[in-house]
């Protein structure tokens, strides 16, 4: 799917990372190809690797369908969500070859919390469960929390787990390295408060900035840069955002950032308000975490796992629930507040993949498909 459509959102982003850790230390005795869906069936994605890689496309040859052999192993790191009928015929091909799947589960939102979605992504998203179900090999769960929502996903439907069953790994927290980006204007004196994802109802925007009101109201020296493309069915919010009073001034909303902007806005601001009221990770959390920002977070059960100490939990949905942690996070901003945390690399990220993937192996019968490894 990064062959034909990067938006630049959280799934894109860890497959970018993934594909280069993967390209520039790949397993031993192993070859990485990228490939592309092309008809129902595999191809090598080599246009998209020169491009990926800045050389020219001459140089990497065509991009041929792929033969697959019995000790090939396939890592799906993109979702191929809305092609579950192609994505079915190519497992099918490779499973007939021998050559077994994993696929990435980056998260089980569209069916846990349907309400957040349009009907077209439940509907695209149980179309592809009933693929991994039915072709996959082994699922990689992003947390453990979405290997739990996963494993319940897929006993609600009566389908099976996947034959190697779920593995949970962790996603890497350093950011690429990049020239500085002038992102947001010197000599500001306001705490700034930094929220990063795309503009969706479950990400709780549309919360924050009620907080952020009530804080501007009550006085407070307090910016809010907001960090992130506009998404479905928040087109009011967008408008309020875009024509705010504050906006350009202690309300800032940088749209689209690519790595390199998303890294300067984590070095110039002093808080990650993470408000989103569903996640399968929290990639900003490890991020900014790792950047020695403050994090003020949502107390839901996946950003417990993944900021652990390190992170001031809020709870509630009211403006005063955000707007009073944000205060309370002024008064004591110069005092540490956060525990230790060890935050994984890619580096670190993509060896427990390639760990997971060399030593599946599809069991020879019918056996129980309920186990989970943790990298």
């Amino acid at each position: 799917m990064l062959d034909s459509e990067d938006l630049g959102a959280g799934v894109q982003r860890v497959t970018r990372r993934l594909l280069a850790e993967m390209l520039f230390s790949p397993p031993e005795r192993c070859r990485i190809e990228p490939v592309r869906l092309v008809q129902g069936r595999y191809h090598h994605a080599r246009r998209f690797l020169a491009r990926f890689l800045g050389v020219p496309a001459a140089l990497l040859g065509p991009d041929d369908a792929v033969q697959p052999r019995a000790h090939d192993r396939l890592l799906g790191l993109d979702f191929c969500r809305g092609r579950a009928t192609e994505l079915r015929s190519a497992l099918e091909a490779l499973r007939a070859a021998g050559t077994e799947a994993s696929l990435v589960v980056h998260d089980v939102l569209p069916l846990s919390d349907p309400q957040w979605f349009p009907d077209e992504v439940v509907r695209d998203y149980e179309s592809w469960l009933a693929v991994l179900s039915a072709c996959g090999d082994r699922a990689l769960c992003v947390s453990s929390d979405t290997a739990m929502r996963l494993r319940d996903a897929l006993a609600e439907r009566g389908l099976a787990e996947p034959a190697c069953g779920l593995a949970v790994f962790p996603l890497g927290a350093d950011m690429p390295p990049a020239p500085d980006a002038e992102v947001l204007p010197a000599g500001s004196q306001a705490a700034r408060v930094l929220t990063v994802g795309t503009l969706e109802p479950r990400k709780g925007h549309a919360q924050a900035l009620a907080a952020f009101e009530l804080l501007w109201s009550r006085g407070c020296d307090v910016e809010w840069i907001i960090a992130g493309r506009e998404g479905w069915r928040v087109a009011r919010l967008a408008e309020a955002l875009r024509s705010h009073p504050e906006a350009g001034r202690r309300l800032r909303w940088v749209e689209g950032p690519d790595d390199r902007v998303l890294a300067s806005l984590y070095r110039r601001c002093d808080l990650l308000l993470a408000p989103s009221q569903g996640e399968g990770f929290g990639l900003p959390i490890v991020e900014a975490g790792k950047l020695n920002l403050d994090l003020l977070v949502r107390d839901i059960p996946v950003f417990r796992e993944v900021a652990g100490d390190a992170a001031t939990y809020f709870e509630g949905s009211s403006a005063e629930a955000i707007a009073d942690a944000i205060s309370a996070w002024l008064d004591r901003r110069a005092e540490a507040n956060t525990g230790a945390r060890h935050w994984a690399t890619w580096a670190q990220s993509a060896e427990a993949l390639k760990s997971i993937v060399a030593a599946s192996r599809r069991p020879d019968s019918g056996s129980a498909r309920n186990g989970m490894e943790t990298a």
